[in-house]
């Protein structure tokens, strides 16, 4: 079904981050990550005892939705895959949809024909930026490039869902361990989710759009650097999501890596595909959610402004309520006097992936009004 020209626009934004240890992602400041989780959640992922803790195997299984005895990738070769069953995201949604979609990054399987790739097959748009040399200086550099490019894709064009893959922080735990250079890796990593996330804020309708960030590690590291074991940790993966339909904390079953695809897909309002029965649950809240939905003609928003020479209060009944979006009908004056305190017009209710509330009068050419928690 296809959305009301007045419903928001839905967008989704996710962010890649390889090899990023949990207990070390709480040891330093991530100002970007802590504002998704602040307006969302983050919740620990433990890989199963199915799938590998190597890059291939997770990655392909936060891609596509399911699990490596459906897709078939068991390690960084991504030979004998099934992903012509079980395509990724992207791909999915541009062939099937003809949606616009984006993928960027420069881990060479994810994105091209080599070592038995690539995960993503046939996104809307690409872009590939190689490393010069498999070091931690030259990953560093490679992630700003890609998040460049992303920055601009993001803030100039118009893809409805988008896949960022940044690489340096695993790295930089193979070659160096998990000492002072990855905790600097993993700041590196939040200040670049930080330039993608104000790219998105600086879109000229933002304000109109209804966006999802979900970000998401692979596996960790062992404290010498490396993994594909079974330690704690480099089984404890992560994931933190903000948008219109997440709730303000994680699911009471365990997360998995499977649940990442199912969240794209439901942010973007699609059903799942029963020929390809996603191994995953989305992260918002189901429709079968215990919630009771207020009758039209409920005070739904009191607003009272106090300032010098100023004293008004207006309350507003309920209209429609649409999932991310709340109409109301013109406001009344509950207390001050006219005309200074005077009615408002039917307006329409947002809540913004960074946890703002746009407020929107119809018909009218005054800009939007945005509430911020302080």
């Amino acid at each position: 079904m296809s959305p009301s020209p007045s419903s928001p626009r839905r967008r989704v934004l996710v962010v890649g981050i390889d090899g990023v240890r949990l207990d070390l992602l709480r040891a330093v400041p991530t100002p970007h990550l802590d504002a998704v989780a602040d307006a969302g959640f983050l919740g620990r992922i433990e890989i199963d005892e199915a799938t590998p803790t190597m890059s291939g195997p997770c990655w392909t299984t936060i891609a596509t939705g399911v699990g490596v005895a459906k897709h078939g990738v068991y390690g960084n070769h991504f030979g004998g895959n099934r992903l012509d069953v079980f395509p990724d995201f992207a791909t999915r949604l541009a062939q099937e949809d003809g949606r616009k979609t984006f993928v960027a990054g420069g881990w060479e399987p994810l994105f091209l024909a080599r070592q038995g790739g690539p995960l993503f097959a046939a996104p809307g748009r690409l872009s590939y930026i190689a490393p010069r040399a498999d070091t931690s200086e030259d990953w560093d550099a490679c992630d700003d490039q890609v998040t460049d490019d992303a920055v601009r894709v993001l803030a100039t064009d118009d893809p409805e869902v988008s896949f960022v893959y940044l690489g340096a922080v695993d790295e930089t735990g193979h070659l160096l361990g998990c000492g002072s250079a990855y905790l600097r890796a993993i700041e590196r990593a939040d200040e670049r989710l930080g330039r993608l996330l104000t790219a998105v804020r600086s879109r000229p309708v933002y304000a109109r759009e209804s966006w999802t960030v979900i970000a998401v590690t692979d596996h960790g590291h062992r404290d010498e650097g490396g993994h594909g074991g079974r330690t704690p940790q480099e089984r404890s993966a992560w994931v933190a999501c903000c948008g219109p339909d997440i709730p303000a904390r994680p699911p009471s079953r365990p997360l998995r890596f499977e649940d990442v695809a199912v969240q794209v897909y439901a942010s973007l309002g699609r059903a799942a595909d029963s020929h390809r029965t996603p191994d995953g649950s989305a992260l918002s809240t189901p429709a079968s959610a215990p919630l009771t939905p207020a009758p039209a003609g409920s005070p739904v928003m009191s607003l009272t402004v106090q300032s010098p020479g100023l004293a008004c209060s207006w309350s507003a009944p309920l209209r429609v309520a649409a999932p991310g979006t709340v109409g109301l009908d013109p406001s009344s004056v509950t207390s001050g006097a006219p005309p200074t305190c005077s009615p408002g017009a039917r307006s329409t209710l947002r809540l913004l992936p960074d946890g703002s509330l746009v407020r929107e009068l119809e018909n009218s050419a005054s800009a939007p009004l945005t509430y911020r928690r302080r």
